[in-house]
């Protein structure tokens, strides 16, 4: 809503100019046309909204299965909201320090963060664990980011384990099924036909 009217801001500044019923409505007791600020607000909002907007879209949207890309996204939102917590334009501040509380509540914990997240974006054979490690790092203090990746790495360990236990010595040996390497004493283009 606040993104299609921030598109009609030059059509509302120019019927305040040109158009003298345009301000006539707004002598009757009416709120009055916006004000400069208040399209900068407004400007301000729909940048910091659709920020969340486009991480929910890429959260539950069915086009978007990539979850590797979910713990940075995660990442990128806490550390645009921690500079925005700081930000001069005090109504853009107030709303961040209210998301920011969101956040944390589902976030903010180590033992709130899903595992598999993490397990997710180290599996990925672009990210490994050192993306998870620089990532965390910047937002999380060094004692932390420290804990985490040691859970993730004995996560990582459980799971390799328990995988082993379930398929490593039961698993079918596969040189029963791949054919005989041809004998070393036959020679190429020799003919070894039984009579």
């Amino acid at each position: 809503m606040l993104e299609a009217a921030e598109k009609f801001e030059k059509v509302f500044r120019w019927m305040k100019s040109e158009d003298h019923n345009f301000l006539s409505y707004f002598k009757d007791g009416n709120i009055g046309p916006p004000r400069a600020e208040v399209w900068e607000t407004v400007s301000v909002f729909v940048k910091f909204l659709k920020m969340f907007y486009d991480a929910t879209c890429r959260f539950y949207g069915s086009l978007y299965v990539m979850t590797n890309i979910n713990f940075l996204e995660i990442c990128m939102l806490q550390k645009e909201l921690v500079r925005l917590n700081e930000s001069d334009n005090y109504c853009l501040m107030n709303m961040a320090v209210s998301m920011r509380i969101k956040y944390d509540k589902y976030w903010g914990s180590l033992d709130m963060i899903n595992w598999m997240l993490s397990i997710i974006v180290v599996l990925d054979p672009r990210s490994k664990l050192g993306l998870l490690t620089f990532y965390l790092k910047k937002i999380h203090d060094e004692c932390r980011t420290e804990e985490l990746v040691s859970n993730v790495r004995q996560l990582l360990s459980d799971l390799y384990a328990e995988y082993n236990d379930a398929f490593g010595s039961s698993s079918v040996n596969l040189t029963e099924h791949v054919p005989p390497l041809p004998s070393t004493s036959t020679k190429v283009g020799e003919d070894n036909h039984e009579s």
